[in-house]
């Protein structure tokens, strides 16, 4: 809508000041010297005042069938609190995505748990061994850029060495937080 409004208003600005360059019955009897100090002579079509443009700008609104616009003049306070209640409703719909949203595309991981890497060897930048738990068997894989091949199947004994050297599993956050709770509330000595 502002965009039709700005070209009706550049249309409007263009017919008045071609209008102007041809004379009208008055301005023809007046003498032709007297139009030119009227005019500026760098400039081809004369200027409108502010008041002019205002009033041209009303007419075509009118004409449009358009509302005239009411100014509006917001302070530097009435800015920020805009920016700062956007940016929180942007931030809140992130944190509902997130949290909500994403849980239908990402999998369970407790459906998951009979399957674990127990221990992990880097190699080189791309190459890495690994020990896998799948179920009730131990294997051992090397992962590098052509993919994921099989090595061999540990035995019950030497599964057991990967095992017991396996780190704990990972604690939740608020497990932690409990700890380190914990911790903050016993008197240090």
């Amino acid at each position: 809508m502002p965009c039709k409004r700005s070209i009706l208003l550049l249309a409007a600005t263009l017919s008045v000041g071609l209008s102007c360059l041809s004379p009208h019955p008055l301005q023809a009897q007046q003498a032709p010297a007297q139009a030119q100090q009227a005019a500026p002579a760098d400039s081809a079509t004369p200027r409108l005042t502010r008041s002019e443009r205002e009033e041209l700008s009303r007419r075509l609104d009118e004409r449009a069938g358009m509302a005239p616009a009411q100014p509006t003049s917001m302070g530097y306070g009435a800015l920020l609190a805009q920016l700062l209640i956007s940016l929180g409703a942007v931030c809140l719909l992130a944190y509902l995505a997130i949290r909500f949203g994403l849980k239908r595309f990402v999998p369970d991981q407790s459906a998951h748990a009979h399957m674990a890497v127990v221990a992990r060897l880097p190699l080189e930048p791309r190459r890495t061994l690994l020990v896998v738990r799948v179920g009730g068997k131990h294997l051992v894989l090397a992962s590098s850029e052509a993919g994921v091949q099989p090595v061999a199947e540990l035995s019950e004994d030497e599964a057991a060495v990967f095992e017991s050297a396996a780190p704990a599993r990972k604690k939740t956050f608020s497990q932690v937080l409990q700890k380190s709770a914990a911790q903050a509330e016993e008197p240090q000595v």
